[in-house]
């Protein structure tokens, strides 16, 4: 027999799903968060066609590769009500290549006809590390990502990630130059320094400047690489023939675009790969922002203008439009994130590092009036300020509590003659006393998480 706790869940998501709302029918009824066993799904949902990849009825949850397959209901994945208990501990105890397993086997067939994913759900919760005053993070794994990969100007320019502004009275008569890639890894370095010595387990995704994850320089790639690692990814389904034809050949790839549709993704999924290997109890994705009207006004020597704009905002998983989930790895990133806890834990922790980013740095939340395109096209804002759910890269496939930090504004004027100055040092780096600042704000922001949680 059903629990009946389980029983009024599942009739209470069909009534919500499957009732007549005001002008929408039935294929897209706009979803409420049905109660306290799918908080994430809030978050999840930007568009009402995700319903076509999907079925949340009083029966069971049921994933779809496409629209026909749903109206033939042949399931990718179905799991059943009284599954569900188990299925939840499973997405939290399997690593993300079992995941995916799971989800390819599991069809219509029921957990009982695949028996040997039931070791997983024996395996006991690792020990708890006593609280030590002096080590407050002792036992915890913390993954940093430092954002960007290019350390020269030039190469920056290629990324597209970079400052660089004329002199003038607003500069104090100084020109100015720096790169993002630059000031995420010494951020790095600092911040890793300083959770090493209360008894954290650090790793750095990008510990070298200028080296991405495929572990040599673009140019390197480029000459020797981009050929056979454009077949690998069509051979294995991340691209295909239309996309690599119109992008890489029909129109004469330039060195941007090999860098931007090819070299970049690649990073990213290795980056991921590699935060999901280590196992982290939190994982730190560095990034600072540019206003985003000011990104593109630059002028034929790529100087742009100085804004007096500054705000601080943090990106946690979601926010998932219908073409999104075309991938079946983007399907079964989709479910994790709605059977598991992370997308509720990552807003905690990216509200307390986001709130640090207000106090330690004097930079306010993004708001509404700045009319961002990207935060009302692809993004869902959280309960908490400056916090908004956003379908990145790393936020979907990274599995855990993260966040992904935007912790103020280059081109803001201050902050931009600020972050030009290189005058301390970070690991093998000279770089900004605000560098300091911004890790010092995600250091306080990951002890306060670390006061109200344990090690799971």
């Amino acid at each position: 027999m059903l629990e009946k706790k389980y029983s009024h869940l599942w009739l209470l998501i069909f009534m919500l799903l499957f009732s007549a709302c005001e002008g929408i029918s039935q294929d897209t009824t706009k979803v409420y968060l049905p109660s306290e066993h799918f908080p994430n799904l809030a978050y999840l949902v930007k568009d009402a066609q995700i319903w076509d990849y999907m079925i949340m009825n009083e029966e069971s949850i049921s994933f779809y590769a496409n629209a026909e397959d749903k109206m033939k209901n042949l399931p990718e994945c179905r799991i059943y009500q009284n599954e569900l208990k188990d299925f939840q501990e499973l997405i939290k105890k399997l690593p993300v290549d079992s995941i995916a397993i799971l989800y390819t086997q599991k069809q219509s067939n029921y957990l009982k006809d695949l028996p040997h994913f039931y070791k997983y759900l024996k395996q006991k919760e690792r020990k708890k590390i006593k609280p030590d005053t002096n080590l407050p993070l002792k036992g915890w794994k913390i993954a940093i990502d430092p954002g960007h990969i290019e350390k020269t100007m030039e190469m920056a320019q290629i990324e597209a990630k970079f400052i660089k502004m004329k002199p003038s009275d607003a500069t104090g008569l100084v020109p100015i130059s720096f790169n993002e890639a630059n000031l995420t890894l010494a951020t790095a370095n600092l911040l890793a320094e300083k959770l090493k010595k209360v008894g954290a387990e650090v790793m750095i995704t990008r510990p070298q400047a200028g080296i991405g994850l495929l572990g040599i320089s673009f140019e390197e790639w480029y000459e020797s690489r981009r050929f056979s690692d454009l077949v690998a990814e069509m051979c294995a389904g991340r691209i295909d023939s239309s996309y690599m034809t119109k992008y890489f050949f029909e129109n004469d790839a330039t060195k941007t675009d090999w860098y931007g549709r090819l070299y970049v993704p690649i990073d990213l999924r290795l980056r991921a790969d590699k935060i999901n290997a280590f196992s982290p109890d939190l994982s730190i994705i560095i990034h600072y922002n540019v206003h985003g009207p000011n990104w593109e006004i630059r002028d034929s020597e790529n100087n742009m203008q100085p804004t007096d704009k500054n705000y601080t905002m943090s990106f946690v998983a979601g926010s998932f439009k219908a073409y999104e989930l075309n991938r079946q790895e983007d399907r079964i990133a989709f479910l994790r994130l709605l059977l598991s806890d992370d997308i509720t834990k990552s807003i905690e922790l990216s509200d307390k590092i986001t709130s640090s980013f207000v106090q330690t740095l004097n930079v306010p939340t993004v708001t509404v009036a700045e009319n961002l395109g990207y935060l009302n096209k692809s993004c869902i804002l959280t309960e908490k300020p400056g916090v908004y759910a956003r379908n990145l890269g790393l936020t979907r496939n990274i599995k855990g509590v993260l966040c992904y930090g935007e912790s103020l504004c280059q081109d803001n004027i201050t902050e931009a003659a600020w972050l030009n100055q290189q005058l301390i040092q970070a690991g093998d780096m000279k770089t900004s006393s605000r560098i300091r600042m911004v890790a010092d704000a995600y250091y306080e922001g990951i002890l306060n998480y670390a006061k109200n949680n344990v090690i799971k």
